[in-house]
């Protein structure tokens, strides 16, 4: 093989069948390490208010922040992590509003 003949870009660097038992492994070992995580008090102010310095701090270096331009690392990433920035989550009715409340 000539040097320089084969693309080494990290999305082309393994075959159909290798990438997806990477893909596999990896969402198995995601279950398998968030299997036990408690998820946090998501009407708490203060709970919201720390897990956006928290993302600020750690995440929108790959998953960008609202009007923030592509950082330099997330084009080298494999799989590209999405842009949360852009993604909303879907809105509740009146009816699940008022079952998720407090005291309900």
């Amino acid at each position: 093989m000539n040097e320089g003949e084969k693309n080494m870009k990290q999305k082309n660097k393994f075959g159909t069948c290798a990438a997806a038992l990477i893909g596999l492994l990896r969402e198995r070992s995601i279950q398998a390490h968030a299997a036990d995580l408690a998820l946090p008090k998501l009407d708490d102010p203060q709970t919201i208010l720390d897990g956006a310095g928290h993302y600020a701090a750690m995440c929108t270096g790959c998953h960008l922040a609202p009007g923030m331009a592509d950082s330099e690392i997330r084009p080298g990433l494999y799989p590209r992590p999405p842009n949360l920035s852009k993604v909303r989550p879907p809105r509740m009715t009146m009816v699940q509003a008022s079952r998720s409340s407090p005291g309900s």
